[in-house]
């Protein structure tokens, strides 16, 4: 699991600093409307995006061809939210940002 974006704490202080955590890393691949395959910390990562409900139907894969357009073989920053813990099956949620150009990626979907 890539450091910096494990749980949720009940510490105060712990949350707020995981509040701050930012990973670098790249895009592999576009799993869906709304899930990235990221390589960051020499490991491979599903990343979900915050704040992004995938559509249903023909706008599905229309959204996957956007974000992959935007995203895949991109250098991108994860801000880890510990409101938002890593799920029981490794997914972890995060804020991505292109490093190239700034770009928040969850506003654009």
């Amino acid at each position: 699991m890539v450091a910096g974006c494990e749980s949720a704490s009940t510490d105060v202080d712990a949350d707020a600093a995981a509040h701050d955590s930012v990973v670098s890393g790249w895009v592999v691949a576009v799993e869906d409307a709304n899930t990235l395959k990221v390589e960051a910390e020499g490991e491979i990562q599903l990343v979900r995006l915050i704040g992004v409900r995938p559509p249903e139907g023909v706008a599905a894969r229309t959204a996957c061809t956007f974000l992959s357009g935007m995203t895949r073989g991109k250098d991108i920053e994860l801000h880890c939210d510990a409101t938002f813990p890593v799920q029981d099956d490794g997914v972890m949620w995060a804020y991505v940002y292109r490093r190239d150009d700034g770009i928040f990626i969850n506003a654009e979907m």
